[in-house]
């Protein structure tokens, strides 16, 4: 049972580019809904690819993405535009 859940935890990272290239960002309007007026920091937490991240941008003055699979974060490092660091020890990329 626990190889099964690790298994599908990170079964999205075999086909990150197309996830980042099909999965459509979220409705600006649930953003806006989500994150409170004036917000200095945003956790994108199981960021995948970084979809949601790179419209988080520009809400808070730091947005952290977090994504504990490698294949995932790499995507999201190299389409966001700040050009996160994705840090394997804490599998996080700090975008600013």
């Amino acid at each position: 049972m626990v190889a099964d859940r690790e298994t599908r935890r990170l079964s999205f990272g075999s086909v990150a580019t197309d996830y980042d290239r099909y999965r459509p960002p979220p409705p600006p309007q649930a953003l806006d809904w989500l994150i409170p007026p004036g917000a200095q920091a945003i956790l994108d937490l199981a960021a995948g690819t970084g979809v949601v991240t790179r419209e988080l941008i520009g809400r808070a003055a730091r947005v952290v993405a977090v994504e504990p699979d490698e294949r995932m974060r790499a995507v999201l490092a190299a389409a966001s535009p700040a050009r996160p660091t994705a840090r394997r020890a804490t599998a996080a990329a700090d975008v600013r």
